[in-house]
């Protein structure tokens, strides 16, 4: 019932010597028909430093109805380019609202050590919703909006954004997306020039080989 899995990794990037190492052991499968438990441990090394983390995860998916799914996850990890390990917890709920209308909420507490002295350690909330609709076979239309609260550790104090998003996606072929964001954000800290706001435009074009 339960599948036991490993997963082995190791990264490298310009911005450190050797390489960075991850393996994790862990499990996976259905507790009843509406409910999903999956969960793993194991150790995070670098080799430029030396330093060797615990890691691990535990999540919960849970079917609440037919419209309606919800998931808890926390656990330990590192970023993709290793310069960050954060321990989180995080509850999403995703509900049908109509039929090309999808709603989403998610609240994510987190504690984050600087393994680099770049960004700093710090403990950050963070909550937002979206809205998605299907306009048309080939076209995607996203609201969102987030808070966030990030306390630093330090003399580097404290720090509150609010960010909207609009998004368009288009989908020329199954493999090739257009995407159109634009974003506005306000940043207010307690140190004087790292409070701004921002209006963002931002366009890609994604070809897919697979």
């Amino acid at each position: 019932r339960f599948q036991p899995f490993v997963l082995a990794r190791a990264t490298h990037t310009n911005r450190t010597e050797g390489f960075n190492e991850e393996i994790r052991l862990g499990i996976t499968g259905p507790i009843t028909e509406q409910l999903r438990f999956s969960a793993n441990a194991g150790v995070f090394h670098r080799d430029a430093s030396g330093a060797s983390r615990f890691i691990w995860g535990l999540s919960l998916h849970h079917l609440a109805g037919p419209y309606t799914t919800e998931s808890i996850i926390a656990g330990s990890n590192y970023g993709d380019f290793s310069q960050e390990l954060t321990n989180h917890v995080t509850y999403r709920l995703r509900q049908v609202l109509g039929p090309k209308l999808v709603g989403e909420v998610f609240a994510r507490a987190a504690s984050i050590e600087d393994l680099e002295n770049g960004t700093g350690n710090r403990e950050e909330f963070r909550t937002g919703l979206r809205l998605t609709g299907y306009l048309g076979p080939r076209t995607t239309a996203r609201a969102s909006g987030t808070y966030a609260l990030l306390n630093y550790s330090g003399s580097r104090g404290q720090r509150e954004t609010f960010t909207g998003r609009l998004e368009l996606d288009y989908h020329f072929t199954d493999l090739l997306l257009a995407r159109l964001i634009y974003q506005h954000q306000t940043r207010s800290a307690d140190q004087a020039g790292d409070s701004f706001d921002e209006n963002l435009i931002f366009l890609s074009l994604t070809k897919y080989f697979d």
